[in-house]
């Protein structure tokens, strides 16, 4: 066995266990420390090759592979290749578009503003059904 194939040996090896112990890719940002426990000179293995395209050229083929976010380059990890996975929505994605009802939107936010000039003691009483917001929003 090559020094090649104890670096995919231990990339599978860490996208499994992680995979099973949280059920998320194990991000690159993290996998330094735990692929120098067990292959100390694993970067000269990569021969100055990025971690990142080694896993490209070789995860399918040796039971791992690459999930990047869609909008954070930051967030970039390896799963094993048999599982599906998706970046949770971010909260600039979850963002409503212009193409959003923004008469229903204003409608809700002047709600919630007056709302907000009650005294504390009512606000505490107040019970608003998801049925009474969602009509407010059309």
């Amino acid at each position: 066995m090559d020094n090649t194939d104890k670096l995919t040996i231990a990339l599978k090896d860490i996208a499994n266990e992680h995979w099973k112990n949280q059920s998320c890719p194990i991000l690159l940002s993290g996998l330094h420390p735990l692929l120098i426990a067990r292959i100390a000179d694993y970067k000269d293995i990569l021969n100055g090759k990025p971690i990142k395209q080694f896993i490209q050229e070789t995860g399918n083929a040796h039971g791992y592979k690459l999930v990047e976010h869609p909008t954070q380059k930051a967030k970039i990890g390896i799963i094993p290749v048999d599982t599906q996975y998706a970046f949770p929505a971010t909260a600039e994605q979850l963002q409503p578009t212009s193409t959003d009802n923004t008469k229903g939107s204003a409608a809700l936010i002047s709600f919630f503003k007056a709302l907000g000039n009650l005294p504390d003691e009512e606000i505490e009483k107040v019970n608003i059904p998801v049925s009474v917001i969602v009509k407010l929003l059309k």
